[in-house]
């Protein structure tokens, strides 16, 4: 199994600084909006403990003089800084915070980034109906109040929702949607992270020459805007598609970019995939011993960092692992565990992996009932990729020919649409074992 998941991207897209309010002496306000926009830079660069110090400060100058707006604002950066730290407590206070703030001042613009960010972090946690509502309100918001680039981050947000559900159509159609509008207005940055995603799109269905091309493109913008994160992203996708199709040492140096990367702006979610991922090549490379210990590390941080829709699939991971190894009693509990995960958030993909693993452990002890739940599973709606699975594991546990041929005719047919090296592996087994 592929490391849980795409890298979609979220970023705190907007223009956080400020402008001298009504009323009020620039002199006093315009040493903050200089402070803002230079910890906006430092975000940017990746140097994020420099802009957590300055939006820090800022909140604090901005309570002094009364400036609600002006900490509402930093409170909501230095909120996204710190959740991609992996520091989530402390970021959602601070967005509750500027919350209130525009709700009380009635500022929409304000209020809709504000909804956004918080969004975010339900997204990363894999609450995905959380983000779904407010990346609605999000979107309400932005239109109501004119706000295009606000509309073009929303229409962004719930594609990556509906992308991790799995209603690719309905993502792409957002994607597209807010490509025109960051085109309209202008926006490398946003043009960059949309078309990083409708690449992801197009690896997700299996058309790895034009997820490529996307995301070649999207690197070629980030690069430009000096965007360290969106560069990290690319990497990391490109590195999902190179693995998918098994050139692990072609992937291997985006992996070790994007670990990089991630590294130099402390990015701790971004650091647990990398990890994920450089595990797949060890495994790949017959190295047991560097494929635990990585994955063994990216479950640490995923843990402290609360990332449940990628943390369900590490530690599956390490469940096949060890069930490889034919260490059944770790590997049943790191099972136990992503399926517990994937049914709290809802990832039936991961669910149904694990349900599989499970009945592949127990049938060291028990075939007879392993086969009999199988065989139930299959009475179940799943998709292809699932019954295919099964079908192969029965044979291999049974040896009954029939389920090894469905399974070589459901294989060949996935890998048509999508062609993955596992679906590869499986279709050259079971041709073997099978056909004389």
């Amino acid at each position: 199994m592929v490391a849980k998941g795409n890298i979609r991207q979220k970023r705190p897209w907007g223009q956080l600084w400020i402008t001298a309010a009504n009323g009020r002496n620039e002199s006093i306000y315009y040493p903050l909006e200089i402070w803002h926009r230079k910890g906006n830079i430092h975000d940017l660069t990746g140097q994020w403990r420099q802009a957590e110090d300055i939006f820090r400060r800022n909140i604090g100058r901005a309570k002094d003089l009364g400036h609600r707006r002006l900490e509402a604002m930093s409170g909501n950066a230095l909120g996204w800084v710190l959740h991609r730290q992996g520091q989530d407590d402390e970021a959602e206070a601070f967005f509750a915070i500027s919350r209130d703030i525009y709700q009380v001042s009635g500022d929409l613009r304000g209020l809709a980034k504000t909804y956004g960010f918080m969004g975010g972090v339900c997204y990363h946690q894999g609450r995905y109906a959380q983000a779904l509502e407010l990346y609605g309100e999000q979107l309400e918001l932005s239109e109501r109040s004119g706000d295009k680039a606000g509309t073009c981050v929303a229409y962004n947000n719930l594609g990556n929702v509906l992308g991790e559900k799995g209603d690719l159509d309905r993502a792409h159609d957002y994607y597209k949607r807010a490509l025109i509008l960051a085109e309209e207005i202008g926006d490398i940055l946003r043009q960059a992270t949309i078309i990083g995603n409708i690449g992801v799109i197009h690896m997700t269905r299996g058309d790895y020459a034009s997820a490529e091309e996307w995301l070649l493109r999207q690197g070629r913008l980030s690069e430009k805007a000096g965007d360290k994160y969106s560069l990290a992203a690319t990497s990391a996708n490109l590195a999902g598609i190179y693995l998918l199709t098994g050139r692990f040492e072609t992937g291997l140096v985006q992996i070790e970019q994007k670990q990089k990367l991630s590294c130099e702006m402390g990015d701790q979610r971004g650091l647990a995939v990398a990890l994920d991922y450089k595990a797949l090549v060890l495994k790949n490379r017959k190295d047991p011993a560097g494929a635990e210990e990585h994955y063994l590390r990216a479950i640490e941080i995923g843990r402290q960092c609360n990332m449940k829709y990628y943390l369900c699939g590490f530690l599956f991971n390490l469940g096949q692992l060890y069930y490889e190894l034919s260490r059944w009693d770790e590997s049943a509990g790191y099972n136990q565990q992503a399926g517990e995960m994937a049914a709290e958030i809802g990832e039936t993909g991961t669910l149904n992996d694990s349900r599989i693993l499970g009945l592949r452990i127990a049938a060291e002890k028990d075939p007879a009932g392993s086969i009999a739940a199988l065989r139930r599973m299959l009475e179940e709606e799943l998709d292809g990729n699932h019954r295919a699975e099964i079908l192969f594991w029965l044979f291999r546990l049974g040896g009954r020919c029939e389920d090894g041929s469905e399974s070589l005719r459901l294989y060949s047919e996935l890998y048509e649409r999508i062609p993955n090296y596992d679906y590869k592996d499986k279709i050259d087994e079971l041709t073997r074992t099978i056909l004389p």
